[in-house]
């Protein structure tokens, strides 16, 4: 048997006899069967007659069977056709043997291979003959002979029947006019398709085509428009149900643009749809009202003169109507199906919703409510309405304290109900305490200081308090006594009360007193020595450190009377007169602890108790002095003056202000040049008188280039240089005291922007070396020059080989010796001596083993005090920076150390108990044996101050 069984014919030939087997022996088993059932067999033949209109498929049935045939035809396809899913042609019962064909005259498209297979259907079975292939030259049109409805909705079936149609539903391309639909059911006769939205002309040709080929329809498909005629209801709330009804709506929806809008915007989809209604639901995100309506059906829209309303929400009830924070509670009425839309509120506290839908809300309390009676409301767009009623808060209620005693710090505990964490209020005795933490039923906080006995406990939350039903005792320290009340320095003081605690702490006024005894019942101590007077208030205090809020917990105690010292009193005092360095003794009554000035200089105190003062005398001017003692900013003087003899004597002030100046030093005649009233170019002179020790200024002013002259004598005249403050460079001027002028000389060569020194021998003037200086800033320079007075000319001369500033140089005993430093604030010293004959510079490198360490230090510093007294070499106070301008910041090294020079043997020795105050670019000069200082062109000060060496021995 040739063929294939019903299973397909992609099944192998073994699968095939398999198949047969099996039933064979199935039909062998069967007792009524009287024999054994034969199926047909058939062949497939050569395709003949291909031409443009089609093909003849021929066949040939070789076996007859034992089956009879109901069905016989041809299938075919580009690959394995079969009856169920290619093109095929059915024709009829068969019966015998024999050739059968058909002309086909459909379905075959133009330049394609197809596979034709021959079949006969025989009971059950389907049986195939071989598959035969062909090119075909394409197949004519198919035919129609009508179509019904002739009028047509959407959604409607529209059925069409005539002949050369293809059973495969993609084949068949059925036109409305312009647009192209696919059969839902095809078979060679009949065709079924259903009419879309797409369609809107009412009036529409109608044609199938196969591969190209048309055949077009007599009759035109008209098309029924749907009919829209109102709507109910016209007012609603959020989710109901709007109707229409009409004609042939059974369609809308089905296309995604279809639908109920809004005010324009807003779209609602079919809810429900029959042939003549059809409803959407109001959507939540409606939020206008008035809003219009319209329908969008397929290419259509619809709209209506009549408007809907949207109606406001409602709240019917809420339940529970009393609750704690954080509770749920449902709102029963009319609300928005979208929760992203809608908002409760109590009072203006906004609440969590947990569940939601049309008709219930279940929301929380808000945990920060804040009125225990509230109103609700909901919200949601355009609308707010309230509840009718209110919603309140379960108040407080407290069921125990404990413990029911204790003191600042302690923790107590209160248990009950409805409290609130960070918004709850605790009160013992009055006093708000610190919370240490707190939930719906216990709260736990620190006793307060402050209070005492029984006091009453409170909890508040939102402006409502509740009353503990026990008292609890605060068992705080308290004062009953203080005795004595009036007391003298050191005298013990005794405090008398109860609950005393070790860590107490004890004060008078702002200062912290150590007792010397502390028990639960006294305390004890000693009055400070060092109290001023003044009524003092006495507090007893105890602190407690609460780690869990960073913080101290006190209760204070203050004692209503206050104390009253007693005054000192002074009876005596011996030596009454002294140098610099001597003790003196002062005796009295009730000392604290004291200060001790001679004048206004203050003395170093050696010794003190209640009845005794002991203290070096400072160094002071000569004369008498007033010795005050004071004692807690309380100051008594002593009964008889003080008579101090020293080398120091502090005499009239200067009648100017030396700023901007200089000093000339002729020996027994002195003058001093400084800056007027008028500016700092247009200098005063003033001669110092040694008789009277006072100055006399000469009459008129004199001009000079130099803002900050720095001077030396030869030949009984000054000479100046220093920086031109009105011009580039650096001025060199001469002060005649015979003819009081001031005179410009040739300006010095050397480095422009330098303090350089200036120092004279005999018969020339030597300048150089310095320093550029100000508040941020130095720079040394080293060239040096020598000055002609005869001829009025420099030359230059050897450098000097280290850092030299001014002042720090003297002509002494034929000798010019210069101080010089390596770095400035520190390496190797040198005393330097320049040697005029061979132009060259001696050295000789100085330690601190010969010299001390200050006096090293003051190696870098200039605008000093430079002297010649008695053939010896003076030299101290000065600075760092060495110019006279605002530092911008303190200058760290003006002092008053001061040194001897002896030029025969090169020895130092420092002056001590210098009573002249730190300053530099003083006025300074010697006359007699005696060294005059004063002022200070930084500070502006019109001290003045004599030396006399010989009673510093």
């Amino acid at each position: 048997m040739s063929g294939k069984s019903s299973y397909g014919q992609g099944q192998s030939a073994l699968l095939v006899w398999i198949s047969l087997v099996i039933y064979l022996l199935i039909l062998s088993g069967c007792e009524d069967e009287p024999g054994q059932r034969e199926y047909p067999r058939i062949r497939t033949l050569e395709v003949t007659n291909i031409t443009g209109d089609g093909a003849t498929f021929v066949a040939e049935v070789t076996h007859e069977g034992t089956v009879p045939i109901t069905e016989h035809g041809f299938a075919w396809s580009i690959f394995l056709p079969d009856v169920r899913s290619a093109e095929r042609i059915n024709l009829g019962s068969f019966s015998g043997k024999g050739r059968y064909e058909a002309e086909i005259r459909t379905a075959l498209d133009e330049g394609i291979a197809y596979e034709v297979c021959a079949f006969v259907k025989a009971g059950d079975y389907t049986v195939y003959g071989d598959e035969v292939q062909f090119m075909s030259l394409g197949s004519g049109a198919p035919e129609v002979l009508d179509f019904q409805p002739y009028e047509a909705a959407w959604g409607d079936t529209v059925t069409i029947t005539g002949m050369r149609f293809s059973y495969v539903n993609s084949t068949n391309r059925i036109s409305v006019d312009d647009l192209t639909f696919l059969p839902f059911y095809s078979s060679d006769t009949l065709l079924k398709f259903v009419l879309s939205p797409e369609v809107i002309r009412t009036e529409n040709s109608l044609s199938v085509s196969i591969f190209g080929n048309v055949a077009t329809a007599t009759h035109k498909l008209l098309l029924i428009i749907p009919e829209l005629y109102g709507f109910t209801p016209s007012e609603v709330h959020w989710g109901d149900t709007v109707t229409f009804t009409g004609h042939h709506l059974n369609y809308l929806g089905r296309l995604s643009s279809d639908g109920m809008v809004l005010s324009e915007s807003v779209i609602s989809k079919v809810a429900t749809r029959e042939e003549e209604s059809v409803s959407f639901l109001v959507p939540g995100h409606l939020s206008t009202t008035p809003a219009t309506v319209s329908v969008v059906y397929g290419p259509f829209i619809y709209s209506f003169p009549q408007s809907i309303t949207l109606l406001p929400p409602v709240i019917d009830s809420i339940a529970p109507g009393e609750a704690t924070w954080g509770s749920e509670v449902t709102l029963y009425g009319k609300f928005n199906s979208q929760q992203e839309r809608s908002r409760v509120m109590f009072g203006d506290m906004e609440a969590q919703i947990i569940s939601h839908s049309r008709e219930l809300l279940i929301v929380k309390v808000p945990a920060n409510l804040a009125e225990y009676v509230t109103t609700v409301k909901y919200t949601s767009e355009p609308f707010t309405c309230e509840y009718d009623g209110s919603f309140s808060l379960k108040r407080p209620e407290i069921s125990e304290i404990e413990p029911l005693e204790g003191y600042v710090g302690q923790i107590i505990t209160i248990r009950g109900k409805y409290f609130r964490k960070n918004i709850t209020t605790v009160e013992i005795g009055g006093k708000e305490v610190l919370v240490r933490s707190a939930n719906d039923t216990v709260i736990t906080c620190y006793v307060p200081g402050d209070i005492y006995g029984e006091c009453e406990v409170t909890v508040s939350l939102n402006g409502y308090t509740v009353s503990a039903g026990e008292a609890f005792n605060a068992t705080n320290h308290v004062i009953t006594e203080v005795t004595p009340l009036i007391v003298a320095y050191g005298e013990t003081v005794t405090v008398r009360g109860a609950n005393f605690r070790p860590g107490t702490l004890l004060y008078l006024g702002q200062y912290e007193i150590t007792p010397a005894v502390l028990t639960e019942g006294v305390i004890q101590f000693a009055m400070p020595p060092w109290l001023p007077y003044q009524p003092w208030s006495l507090s007893v205090k105890y602190s407690y450190w609460n780690s869990d809020q960073v913080d101290w917990a006190e209760s204070s105690c203050t004692y209503p009377d206050q104390f009253q010292l007693k005054d000192f009193n002074i009876t005596g005092v011996t030596p009454v007169t002294g140098e610099a360095g001597d003790i003196v003794t002062i005796t009295g009554t009730d000392f604290g602890s004291p200060d001790v000035t001679f004048g206004s200089v203050g003395a170093e105190l050696i010794e003190s108790t209640s009845s005794l003062i002991r203290v070096k005398v400072p160094p002071l001017s000569s004369g008498e002095h007033t010795i005050n003692v004071t004692i807690g900013g309380r100051t008594h003087a002593c009964p008889a003056k003080y008579t101090h003899s020293g080398p120091w004597h502090r005499l009239a002030d200067l009648p100017f202000l030396f700023d901007y100046g200089c000093s000339f030093d002729f020996g027994e005649e002195a003058y001093a040049l400084t800056g007027g009233e008028s500016g700092a170019y247009v200098k005063e002179i003033y001669r110092f008188d040694n008789s009277s020790k006072e100055f006399t200024r000469i009459p008129g002013t004199f001009y000079s280039e130099i803002l900050n002259p720095i001077s030396c004598t030869l030949a009984g005249k000054g000479y100046m240089i220093g920086q031109k403050g009105t011009s580039i460079g650096i001025g060199f001027e001469v002060f005649n005291p015979d003819n009081m002028t001031v005179s410009r000389l040739a300006d010095y060569p050397g480095t422009f922007f330098v303090n350089p020194c200036i120092i004279a021998d005999d018969s020339v003037i030597y300048a150089g070396c310095g320093k550029a200086a100000s508040s941020n800033f130095y720079q040394w320079y080293k060239d040096f020059w020598k000055y002609s007075p005869a001829t009025n000319k420099w030359t230059r001369l050897a450098d000097c080989p280290y850092n030299v500033s001014f002042s720090n140089h003297v002509y002494i005993d034929g000798r010019l010796i210069f101080l010089a430093n390596l770095y400035v604030m520190g390496g190797v010293r040198y005393l330097l001596e320049y040697k005029p004959l061979t132009n060259t510079w001696d050295e000789t490198e100085l330690s601190e083993d010969e010299l001390g360490y200050w006096l090293l230090w003051d190696f870098k510093n200039g605008a000093k005090v430079s002297v010649i007294n008695e053939d010896k070499w003076y030299i101290g106070f000065g600075d760092w920076y060495q110019n006279n301008e605002n530092y911008g910041t303190t200058n760290p090294d003006i002092n008053n150390r001061f040194y001897i020079f002896d030029p025969a043997d090169d020895t130092w020795e420092t002056i001590t108990n210098v009573v002249a105050p730190p300053r530099t670019f003083a006025l300074h000069f010697s006359i007699g044996g005696k060294i005059y200082i004063g002022g200070h062109q930084i500070y502006q000060w019109y001290d003045f101050w004599e030396y006399d060496p010989q009673l510093d021995q």
